[in-house]
Parts: C-alpha cells; sequence; structure tokens
C-alpha cells in the first residue's frame, strides 16, 4: 500500500513538472516610481537590487518607467575599471534581444581619443587613483569635473533614424562619477522611443531586448613585447622603449581583450 502511495506522488509531481509553466529567464528590470536623478551618486540605489557579475566585476542595475530605461552601474575590479578609462566603456543594446551590437552609447572614451580632449585639459589618466582606495578631495574633484563634460559618442541610432538624441530633457543622459573609496559609478537615461520602434511591445507584451557593456582593447604588437616593448591602441601607441617586466606584461596582457557582460533578455517593468 505504501509503495503505491509512493508511485501516486512521484507522479503528481513529474506530471506538474512537464505542465507546470517555464519561467522566463533574464533579468527584469525595478520599478522607477520616483525621479531618476542622472548624477552618478549611489543614493538612490538599493543594495539588494544589484545584481553582481564576479568576472567583470559590474554591479549592476536596471529600472524603467513608461518614458525611459534608466541604468545603474559600479566597477568594483580595478583592473576592468582602468581599462574601461583608458580604451573607452560602451552600453550596448539589440531591441531584438540577440545580443548584438545594434544601438551603443560609448562613454567614456577613453585615453586613446586624444583628439576629442581641450587644448591644456590635463590627462587624468597619468594620476588614475586605485579602485578601492580613498583617494583625496583634490583628486576626486579633478575625476569628476573630467568626466562631467566627457563627450558621449553614439552608435547605430542615426542609422536608426533617431537624431538630436541629447535635445531636452527627453533626450539620452549619461554621467560617469568616482565614489570616495576609488569606484567608478556610471548612470545612464535613456528614453524608451530611441530603443524601440513601438515601446508598447515591451511595456505590456513582455517582449524583451539585450544589454551589453563592453570595454575597448589595447593591439599589443608581440614583436616589439619580445623586443623592444610596446603596445599600441585605438588613437594611439604606448610604448617605452624596454622590454617590459612580468608586472607590466601582465597588465598589458590583461589590456589586449575586451571585457564584456552580456545580458541577453531584458525585460522591462510591466503594471499589472
Amino acid at each position: 500500500m505504501m509503495k503505491k502511495v509512493i508511485f501516486a506522488l512521484l507522479a503528481i509531481l513529474l506530471l506538474g513538472a512537464f505542465t507546470a509553466p517555464k519561467r522566463k529567464s533574464g533579468i527584469k528590470c525595478l520599478k522607477q516610481s520616483g525621479k531618476f536623478v542622472v548624477d552618478g551618486k549611489t543614493t538612490e540605489w538599493k543594495s539588494d537590487s544589484l545584481q553582481y557579475d564576479n568576472k567583470t566585476g559590474f554591479a549592476y542595475a536596471f529600472s524603467n518607467n513608461n518614458q525611459s530605461l534608466f541604468v545603474q552601474l559600479k566597477m568594483l575590479n580595478a583592473e576592468v575599471q582602468r581599462k574601461a578609462l583608458m580604451t573607452g566603456l560602451t552600453l550596448w543594446i539589440d531591441p531584438n534581444g540577440k545580443g548584438k551590437h545594434i544601438l551603443g552609447i560609448e562613454y567614456p572614451q577613453g585615453r586613446m581619443h586624444e583628439h576629442t580632449r581641450k587644448a591644456g585639459q590635463r590627462n587624468y589618466g597619468q594620476h588614475r587613483p586605485e579602485a578601492g582606495h580613498r583617494i583625496s578631495p583634490e583628486q576626486l574633484r579633478m575625476f569628476n569635473e573630467r568626466y562631467w563634460s566627457e563627450p558621449v559618442m553614439l552608435k547605430g541610432f542615426e542609422k536608426a533614424g533617431i537624431k538630436d538624441a541629447f535635445a531636452g530633457d527627453d533626450g539620452i543622459r549619461v554621467i560617469l562619477q568616482m565614489d570616495t573609496l576609488g569606484h567608478v559609478v556610471y548612470e545612464a537615461k535613456i528614453p524608451l522611443k530611441m530603443l524601440f520602434a513601438n515601446p508598447a511591445n515591451y511595456l505590456t507584451k513582455d517582449k524583451t531586448f539585450s544589454i551589453l557593456f563592453e570595454t575597448g582593447y589595447i593591439q599589443i604588437d608581440m614583436s616589439r613585447m619580445q623586443g623592444n616593448g610596446g603596445m599600441g591602441g585605438r588613437g594611439g601607441h604606448m610604448g617605452g622603449g624596454q622590454r617590459p617586466n612580468p608586472s607590466r606584461m601582465a597588465f598589458m596582457q590583461s589590456m589586449a581583450e575586451s571585457s564584456r557582460l552580456k545580458i541577453k533578455s531584458v525585460h522591462l517593468f510591466q503594471e499589472k
């Protein structure tokens, strides 16, 4: 009798496993009910709202209202943070949810884009504080003043018919600032109408899209590494004329490839 009861329970459990609706994977945006100020501060964040990626050291969260998508990112890996500042960071969004490079916001553009720097502007990268270490008020002020006015490059928006993307209060807003521990905080506000041809499909029909954070990288000439040393990157060349020491070699190798975090399926928050 007992065996029959056990078999019956197992049958019910197995049937439930096959018939229960599958939970959709991916990241669910939080509800953004209050005003979101794009200022690079974490005062609006809840610690339990952040997702953490161990490989890149990115702590991130997404929220939305009926008009805009809000992106929050904190860089907790010193090496990846340094790479982002040196070579740039691009936020890619694929409205089709396939994880491709469709609409991109490159900010910061990195030290390699020397042509975008105003004449006489100090190259802050030479005096860059390390992530996770307290920095002086002067260092913090210098860094945040520079990145408050750092130019932003859009990719794919004009092709999608989006013009004047930064105009008015309804335009794209993005900022990068540093906290007192030397961690870079990134925030962005992007109007849904600039991302999706029909935002209602994402707000009411649970259509998914993809988000990708991607740093740049430095192209390394291996023959020079074995000989005189040196490395080149987007828009510039770095080299010391001598064979690099092991720590220098490790640094160069870490900079030789992009750091990426891909969230292939993102769901907007939807009112029930």
